[in-house]
């Protein structure tokens, strides 16, 4: 009976200490400070100026990034790799659509080499086409494939 009443007790007396154990801790919640200084650490500032100027492109940088997107829109539609990275091209696009009239530009010049390359690749469709309407469907949905596999995966960059 003693050994019973001694491991009551001491449960007892274990629970009265983490319950002050937890008290202090929750009392004694304080800012986490600098060990060494005994100091709450120095808040960072962070100041944004504007710039004094807007970065321009260079005068032929239209034209320069214009033969480079259309040599690489023509491998893409070819299923041939580019000589650029996709890193390389998105940056590209991305610097000129910063200027609002170049960007409608790019849009304008791209619109015009796809629209190009769906009507040649329609034509030589209709020169080959088979009499037979699902041999047709079939070569229409082949070709809208590889349309849209090129344009999204080109993975021979």
């Amino acid at each position: 009976m003693n050994f019973n009443n001694n491991n009551n007790n001491n449960n007892l007396n274990n629970n009265n200490n983490n319950n002050n154990v937890n008290n202090i801790n929750n009392n004694n919640k304080k800012p986490l400070t600098n060990s060494l200084a005994g100091t709450p650490p120095a808040k960072k500032i962070l100041v944004i100026k504007n710039l004094k100027q807007i970065p321009k492109t260079p005068d032929n940088y239209e034209d320069s990034s214009w033969s480079k997107l259309s040599s690489a829109i023509t491998s893409i539609n070819m299923k041939q790799a580019t000589t650029l990275t996709q890193e390389e091209l998105y940056k590209m696009v991305e610097n000129l659509c910063f200027d609002k009239i170049l960007a409608s530009n790019l849009y304008n010049k791209i619109s015009v080499q796809i629209e190009k390359h769906i009507t040649l690749t329609i034509k030589h469709l209709v020169l080959t086409m088979s009499s037979d309407p699902i041999i047709f469907l079939k070569s229409i949905n082949s070709i809208w494939k590889d349309h849209t596999n090129q344009m999204v995966n080109n993975n021979n960059s």
